[in-house]
C-alpha cells in the first residue's frame, strides 16, 4: 500500500459544520464512504438524502454529512452525541431514561418521552425507519456514513419527519479485497473499548463482513451506597453482513445485528435556589452547588437494560444505464428498561417518619393522620363500600422501620420503557432519468407494521414510597395536607365521598400501553432540468395510516387494574386513522458550476396517538376541543426555505447557508393536569411558528491545514397551551402564552481545525480540535425549567505508521470536554416536594486509542 495524495478531508454541509477527518489512506474505505477528492483539497461527498446518490453540494436540501474518517475522528457511532458537531441540532436524554434520546432539529423535536408519541425526527439505519425515542441510545457497529437531513421531509421520507431525518449507513461487504480493522481504547472513568471489522471475499460474487464493538465505562458520579454508580454503561453489539453480486446489474445485501447495553441511571442532583417554602421534604434532601462527584444512596442502585435486534435485506437492480430499482426490507425488535431515583439522596428515615409513620414518634402528628386514614378505610370495608382492607395496612403506624426507600424510585429490576417492540417495513424505490437527463425521477411505495408499548410488573412492593406520594397528590380532598413536614392534618369526608375519591385515584406514571400501527404510502418526485442552470422539482406523498391503542390505568400501591376500593378500572381503548397528501416544490438555480441557489416549500405530518398517562376514557374539561384525554390528533408543518451552496477560491473555500420559516399547525403539546403529580398530563394541539438561519464555512488553507466554522440562530412564537392548574372564574383553564421554543438553543456555534503532515514515507502526523457551543434552552415550559448552556472542546492528536505489509497502525490520544465544562442535560421540577434536580453532562474525559487497519 502506498500513501495517497495528502488532502484535507473536510466534510462540508449545507447549513452546519462537519467533523474534520485527517487520515486519508486507501484502506480507510473511501469507496464505501462515498467520498471522492475534488481538485483544490475539499471532498466531493456523495449522499443519498434524495434516495439516490448525489454530490452533497448539488442537493437543494440542508444536510450535514460525515464519512468514516469523520466519524472516527469524532468518536461517533450513534446518534447520542452527534449534536456536538452539527449546529441547529440538539440531543438530550429522555427524562428518567438513560436508553432514550430526544432529538431536536431547528426547534422541532420530541420532548415528552412517553411511548404514545412518535419521534418528530425520522431515524433510519440502512434505510429502515426507527420511530421511537426510547431505545435510541445504542451503538451501530461498522458505521461508515451519517447524514442529518434538516427540515420537514414530507415526500421521500414521509411519516413523522416533521423535523428532519437522520440516516445511519453501515459498511457493505466488498468482493474485491480481504480487509479489516481492529482498535482498542482506554481512558479515565475506567473507559475501555474494543471494536473491529473483517471483510472476507467468498469468491468473485460473494463477500461477508463481520463487525462488533464492546465498551465499558464507569459512572462519573460515584455511589458510596449499595449498587451501581451513576452514568456508567456496558455495551456490546455485533453485525454480520453478506453481499451477493448476482450479476453486473443486481446486488443483494443481507445483514443481521444485535446490541445489548447495561446503562446506569443518571444522577438527579438536588440543587439549592429553587426550594419552595412549603416543600414537603426539603429537610430530608441535601443540596449541592456545582457538579456532585459522589453520593450515598440508602437503596440499591441498579442499571437498566437495552437490547435491539435487526435483519435487513436490500436489493439494488440497475435495469438500464439510467434507471434503478431498490427494495429494502427490514425487521427490528427492541426491549428497554431504566432504573431511576429522581431524588436519590433523600434520607429514608426522615421520609418514612413523615409519611409512612414507620418510626413511631419521629414527627408529631403523623401517627394521628395515618391512624385516622387507616380507620376510615376500615370503615369503608365494614360498610361494604370497599373490598381492599389491605389499603389500611399501608397507613398503619409501626414501631419497626420499614424498607429504606428513595424518593420516586423505580421498582427492583428497573422500570419498563419499551417492551416487546417489533416492526416490519418494506420499501421499493425507482429512480432514474429520461430524455438524456432532462427529467430526473424518484417514485416509490412504503409499508410499515409496528407493535410496540410498555408493560409493567404487577408484583411490586405494596409499600412503594413513590406510589404513596402520587396518591397523596391525587387525593387532595381525602387528606388535607399542611405543606410542612411536621403537621399532616386529617380530613375525614363522608364515607361515600371518600369511597368516590379513592375510586378515582390512578397511578398515571406506571400505566401500560400497547399500540399497533399500520402505514402505507405512495410517493414521487420529478425534477425538470430546464437548462444546465435551472431546475424545478415537484413531489407528492400520499400516506394512509391506522393506529389501535389500549392502555390500562392502574392503582397506586398495588399497580393492578383494581382501584383503591377494589372496583375494576376500565381500560382506555381507541382507534385512529389518517389520510394525508404532502407536497414538495423546489427551485434551484446554478449561475455557475460551483454556485447553487435554491428555494423550497415542503409539507409533512406526524400522526396522532395515545396518551399513556390518560386516567380515564371519557374525562373532558369545559373547554376541551381535543377529545378524551386518551387520544390526541395529528400535527402538520409547512416549511419555507432558501439557501445557497458555493465552492470558491479554486475549491478551497466551501461556503453554505440557509434561512427557513416553519408554520407548525396543531402541534402536539403536553399539559400537566395535577400540580403534585407530574405524570398526570394530557396532550393538546396548538400552533407554533419557527424561523432561523444557518451558515457554515470550510477553508482549506493548505493541503495540510483546514479550518471550519458554523453558526445557527433559531427563534419563533411558541404555541399557547391551556393551563389546567390555574382556572379562571368560570372554572375553565387559563392560557399560558409561551414566548420561547421548547428544547431549542437559540444560538449554536461550531469551530474546528484539522492538520496533517507527512513526516516520512511511512509516518504521518495528524491533529484536530473542535469547539461546540449551545445556548441554554427551555426544557419544561410550565415550570420555566431550563438546562444550561454548553461549551465543549474536544481534540485528538496521533500518528499513522505504514507497515511493510501495507497495513497501517494508528496511535492517538484524545480528550472530550477537555476544559471540564459543568453543563446540564436534564432537569426536573421537584421543588413541590424537596428541591429542583438537575443532571450534569459528562465531565472531562481523555484516553488513548490504538488501531490497525489492513
Amino acid at each position: 500500500m502506498s500513501w495517497g495524495k495528502s488532502r484535507v478531508v473536510g466534510l462540508a454541509t449545507a447549513t452546519s459544520m462537519i467533523a474534520l477527518a485527517t487520515p486519508a489512506f486507501a484502506q480507510n474505505n473511501t469507496a464505501t464512504t462515498a467520498a471522492a477528492e475534488d481538485e483544490g483539497g475539499n471532498d466531493v461527498i456523495v449522499v443519498t438524502a434524495q434516495k439516490r446518490e448525489q454530490n452533497l453540494q448539488d442537493v437543494p436540501i440542508s444536510i450535514a454529512a460525515f464519512n468514516e474518517e469523520g466519524l472516527e475522528t469524532a468518536r461517533l457511532n450513534s446518534v447520542e452525541n452527534i449534536d456536538k458537531l452539527v449546529t441547529g441540532l440538539s440531543t438530550t436524554p429522555n427524562s428518567a431514561d438513560a436508553n432514550g434520546v430526544r432529538i431536536n432539529i431547528r426547534g422541532v423535536g420530541t420532548f415528552d418521552p412517553q411511548i404514545g408519541q412518535d419521534s418528530r425526527v425520522a431515524v433510519y439505519i440502512d434505510g429502515v425507519y426507527l420511530g421511537r425515542t426510547q431505545g435510541l441510545a445504542f451503538d451501530s457497529p461498522d458505521l461508515v456514513r451519517a447524514e442529518v437531513v434538516k427540515g420537514p421531509q414530507g415526500t421521500l421520507y414521509g411519516r413523522n419527519a416533521v423535523a428532519g431525518a437522520v440516516n445511519l449507513i453501515l459498511a457493505k461487504p466488498d468482493t474485491s479485497d480481504f480487509s479489516g480493522k481492529l482498535s482498542a481504547e482506554y481512558g479515565n472513568f475506567g473507559h475501555r473499548k474494543l471494536s473491529g471489522a473483517l471483510n472476507i471475499p467468498l469468491g468473485d460474487k460473494v463477500a461477508a463482513r463481520f463487525s462488533g464493538t464492546y465498551s465499558n465505562q464507569d459512572g462519573w458520579v460515584e455511589n458510596l451506597g449499595p449498587g451501581s454508580d451513576f452514568g456508567g454503561s456496558e455495551r456490546y453489539s455485533f453485525r454480520a453482513a453478506f453481499g451477493f453480486d448476482l450479476s453486473e446489474d443486481v446486488r443483494l445485501d443481507l445483514s443481521g445485528d444485535f446490541s445489548k447495553a447495561k446503562t446506569e441511571p443518571f444522577f438527579y442532583q438536588s440543587v439549592p435556589g429553587f426550594t419552595r417554602p412549603t416543600a414537603f421534604f426539603a429537610a430530608a434532601v441535601p443540596t449541592v452547588t456545582g457538579r456532585q462527584e459522589s453520593a450515598t444512596t440508602s437503596f440499591t442502585n441498579e442499571a437498566g437494560d437495552l437490547s435491539t435486534r435487526g435483519i435487513n435485506a436490500t436489493l439494488s437492480w440497475d435495469f438500464s444505464d439510467e434507471h434503478n430499482l431498490k427494495v429494502i426490507a427490514g425487521y427490528r425488535a427492541a426491549d428497554a428498561s431504566s432504573f431511576v431515583a429522581l431524588v436519590p439522596t433523600a434520607n429514608p428515615f426522615i421520609l418514612n417518619g413523615i409519611i409512612n409513620a414507620d418510626i413511631v414518634g419521629t414527627v408529631p402528628g403523623t401517627q394521628s393522620v395515618n391512624s385516622s386514614f387507616a380507620a376510615a378505610v376500615n370503615a369503608l370495608v365494614g360498610l361494604g363500600l370497599s373490598t381492599r382492607p389491605e389499603l389500611a395496612d399501608i397507613f398503619t403506624p409501626r414501631a419497626v422501620p420499614g424498607p429504606q426507600t428513595g424518593l420516586f424510585l423505580s421498582p427492583p429490576g428497573a422500570a419498563n420503557q419499551l417492551d416487546d417492540h417489533k416492526q416490519f417495513s418494506l420499501e421499493a424505490t425507482f429512480s432514474g432519468s429520461f430524455g438524456d437527463g432532462a427529467l430526473d425521477y424518484t417514485v416509490g411505495a412504503y409499508y410499515y407494521d409496528e407493535k410496540t408499548g410498555n408493560d409493567i410488573d404487577q408484583s411490586r412492593n405494596v409499600n412503594d414510597f413513590s406510589s404513596l406520594l402520587l396518591s397523596l397528590g391525587a387525593l387532595p380532598n381525602a387528606i388535607s395536607v399542611s405543606l410542612t413536614p411536621a403537621a399532616f392534618l386529617p380530613f375525614v369526608p363522608t364515607p361515600a365521598a371518600l369511597a368516590t375519591q379513592l375510586a378515582n385515584v390512578r397511578n398515571t406514571g406506571a400505566a401500560p400501553l400497547r399500540i399497533q400501527t399500520k402505514a402505507f404510502a405512495l410517493y414521487g418526485e420529478l425534477t425538470w432540468n430546464i437548462s444546465d442552470q435551472l431546475s424545478i422539482t415537484g413531489g407528492l406523498r400520499y400516506s394512509d395510516e391506522k393506529k389501535d391503542g389500549q392502555g390500562q390505568p392502574v392503582s397506586p400501591f398495588f399497580f393492578d387494574n383494581r382501584n383503591l376500593i377494589g372496583g375494576v378500572i376500565p381500560a382506555n381503548v381507541g382507534s385512529l386513522g389518517f389520510s394525508v397528501l404532502d407536497p414538495t416544490l423546489i427551485i434551484q438555480f446554478k449561475p455557475t458550476e460551483d454556485f447553487l441557489l435554491y428555494a423550497s416549500y415542503k409539507e409533512s405530518f406526524r400522526s396522532g396517538g395515545f396518551n399513556g398517562s390518560a386516567v380515564s376514557t371519557v374525562r373532558t374539561r369545559p373547554t376541551d376541543t381535543f377529545g378524551p384525554d386518551f387520544i390526541f390528533g395529528q400535527e402538520s408543518i409547512a416549511s419555507y426555505e432558501a439557501g445557497f451552496k458555493a465552492d470558491l477560491l479554486d475549491n478551497r473555500l466551501r461556503f453554505n447557508g440557509a434561512a427557513f420559516y416553519y408554520d407548525f399547525r396543531d402541534q402536539q403539546q403536553t399539559a400537566q393536569t395535577n400540580a403534585l403529580v407530574g405524570t398526570e398530563r394530557i396532550i393538546v394541539n396548538t400552533d407554533e411558528k419557527v424561523w432561523g438561519a444557518e451558515i457554515e464555512a470550510l477553508f482549506a488553507l493548505t493541503d495540510s491545514l483546514s479550518i471550519n466554522a458554523g453558526y445557527s440562530w433559531i427563534d419563533g412564537n411558541a404555541g399557547d397551551v391551556p393551563n389546567f392548574l390555574v382556572l379562571d372564574g368560570m372554572g375553565n383553564p387559563t392560557i399560558d402564552v409561551r414566548s420561547e421554543l421548547q428544547g431549542t438553543p437559540e444560538h449554536s456555534l461550531v469551530v474546528g481545525g484539522s492538520f496533517n503532515t507527512q513526516l516520512s514515507d511511512t509516518v504521518k502526523l495528524f491533529a484536530n480540535a473542535n469547539y461546540s457551543y449551545k445556548a441554554d434552552q427551555l426544557l419544561i415550559p410550565a415550570d420555566r425549567l431550563r438546562i444550561s448552556s454548553r461549551n465543549l472542546v474536544s481534540a485528538r492528536l496521533g500518528v499513522d505508521y505504514e507497515l511493510s505489509s501495507g497495513s497501517v497502525v494508528t496511535l492517538s490520544v484524545w480528550g472530550e470536554n477537555i476544559f471540564d465544562d459543568e453543563y446540564t442535560i436534564d432537569s426536573l421540577p421537584f421543588e413541590t416536594f424537596a428541591h429542583r434536580t438537575v443532571v450534569f453532562g459528562q465531565p472531562a474525559t481523555y484516553g488513548v486509542t490504538a488501531k490497525i487497519a489492513f
